[in-house]
């Protein structure tokens, strides 16, 4: 009959209907005690320390959350000595050696839930994790193989996108696309580039629709303004920058 030993955890999560992460944490430390129990009749069966703690805690989805308070205390004391000499009264601290260890460890839990909605948020959350464990890599490549390590191998093409999206839960909007641009009619020359060109008026077809003729005006082209003279400088002048003005509170003191 086995039984683990050490650090355990337990989680069972639910997710609610707000989106909140339920989770039911069981978090157990266990060590086997140095000393046996007598079950008689020559029997000797081995005695456990444990420690476990029941709790229930409520997370958004990538929240993280800490649980602490499982503190081990541990006094060791050793002894080592030459037979027969260490047990001579007076003179048998020359011949033996003891030591005392004193240590306090406590546990401390870290949780971060993650609601998975699909494929692509799982390779997210694989990515994140990943770039924190990348020391193992090769392990886990040569025990595993390379059958869906794409979010390990390149944790940067599975990065989430800022703002929506990412580890808040919420969808992306899609970011529009460049218009493209229009075919022109299949025969008509292209127009060249400028303002000072317009299309040329359109004339009804004769023997078409009856109606009252209404004159085309002539197209009329925008005048465009005269660009601003360019200062002229000589190749010998010398252009000097404007003094700096005084300040108002020195003019106070200046005699007139």
């Amino acid at each position: 009959l086995y039984k683990d030993v050490g650090v355990q955890l337990q989680v069972t999560p639910r997710i609610s209907p707000d989106g909140r992460v339920l989770m039911r944490v069981i978090p157990e430390v266990s060590s086997v005690a140095p000393t046996s129990i007598n079950l008689g009749n020559g029997t000797l069966a081995t005695a456990f320390n444990v420690q476990n703690v029941t709790t229930t805690v409520s997370a958004q989805d990538g929240e993280t959350v800490a649980l602490g308070g499982l503190i081990q205390r541990r006094d060791q004391k050793d002894e080592n000595k030459i037979p027969w000499f260490g047990d001579l009264p007076f003179v048998g601290a020359a011949f033996r050696y003891r030591t005392q260890t004193k240590a306090k460890t406590e546990l401390l839990v870290i949780l971060t839930p993650h609601i998975v909605r699909s494929r692509a948020d799982a390779d997210r959350v694989l990515a994140e994790e990943s770039r924190r464990m990348d020391y193992i890599l090769e392990d886990v490549v040569r025990t595993h193989g390379l059958s869906g390590m794409e979010p390990v191998l390149h944790p940067n093409a599975f990065a989430p996108l800022p703002g929506k999206g990412g580890v808040d839960g919420n969808m992306t909007s899609p970011l529009m696309q460049p218009p493209m641009p229009v075919e022109r009619l299949l025969g008509t020359p292209p127009l060249p580039y400028g303002p000072e060109t317009l299309p040329p008026p359109r004339v009804a077809p004769p023997g078409g629709a009856q109606g009252p003729v209404v004159p085309v005006p002539d197209a009329v082209r925008p005048a465009s303004a005269p660009a601003p003279p360019s200062p002229i400088v000589a190749e010998d002048t010398v252009v000097l920058p404007e003094p700096k003005k005084e300040p108002e509170r020195w003019r106070l003191f200046r005699r007139q």
